[in-house]
């Protein structure tokens, strides 16, 4: 059957999106390289150790870019909390977004076969954005009175040996922004800083990277697709990126075959 020539652009492109939808639901696992970035970021969790203490700030709901990080991130932390008894402690300086994506995170990864209070905790909100920074910093008692669901600290085992951020091996943000407010208040203090970004954040975080300041950071799609690969599960991003690049092949080889019909027509023409 011949397609009429006004309708051969909508039929291609109803075959990409066909087969973007078909690839994004079955996902084929392409390799992808993993770059040094993300092997940095994921042996620093990793090497996590026997009641570690971890400090999670949880700011950014943005749903196909950090927060696929986040979900990421929280599998890794999960199984290190039960494996190697790793301490997790959550708060947002982000306010609403920060409990919406704690609340995606808790029904996605699920947290209900840790115990909460003593393998983590969620503190809630603490607003200030770099003076939050600076006082978790030097008191982590003196910011929260209770945790987001009004239990004191006192109350809460994990909170016996968090009291500042010396006291803590790794400090994680996600955020979606410049990366300064943070980094002048947490970096340079002993403690591994990493950061869950945009892609148009890594400009502004290099120079921290480039001085030992900033452990890793995690960002986009291909870059959470790597990471998913080494925590060997296939989540949205690995879906997306596979759906990419199958869609790309699509397309040069829609370009090779367009090439190949115009000189096969040329050719034939001249002769």
């Amino acid at each position: 059957m011949k397609i009429p020539e006004e309708h051969e652009d909508a039929v291609l492109y109803a075959i990409l999106s066909v087969i973007i939808l078909v690839i994004a639901f079955n996902p084929l696992g392409i390799p992808v390289p993993i770059t040094e970035m993300t092997y940095k970021w994921y042996n620093t969790i990793e090497d996590l150790q026997e009641n570690d203490y971890v400090l999670i700030d949880e700011g950014s709901l943005n749903w196909f870019t950090n927060t696929q990080v986040s979900i990421a991130v929280y599998r890794q932390l999960k199984t290190k909390a039960l494996q190697d008894g790793v301490k997790l402690v959550f708060f947002t300086t982000a306010g609403t977004s920060g409990y919406i994506a704690m609340d995606r995170m808790w029904n996605i990864v699920g947290f209900d076969d840790m115990e909460y209070g003593v393998d983590w905790v969620w503190l809630g909100w603490l607003p200030g954005e770099e003076t939050a920074f600076a006082n978790i910093r030097e008191d982590v008692w003196a910011c929260f009175e209770t945790d987001a669901f009004g239990t004191k600290l006192e109350d809460l085992p994990i909170m016996e040996n968090a009291h500042t951020l010396y006291d803590f091996e790794i400090a994680l943000r996600s955020c979606n922004t410049s990366p300064d407010d943070f980094m002048r208040q947490w970096s340079g203090r002993g403690v591994k800083v990493l950061c869950n970004n945009g892609a148009s954040a890594i400009p502004l975080m290099m120079p921290y990277i480039d001085s030992d300041l900033l452990t890793a950071y995690m960002t986009t799609m291909n870059q959470c697709a790597e990471y998913e690969k080494l925590l060997g599960y296939k989540g949205l991003p690995t879906k997306q990126m596979d759906a990419q690049s199958v869609g790309q092949i699509y397309l040069v080889l829609l370009t090779i075959g367009g090439n190949a019909v115009y000189w096969r027509h040329h050719l034939g023409e001249k002769k």
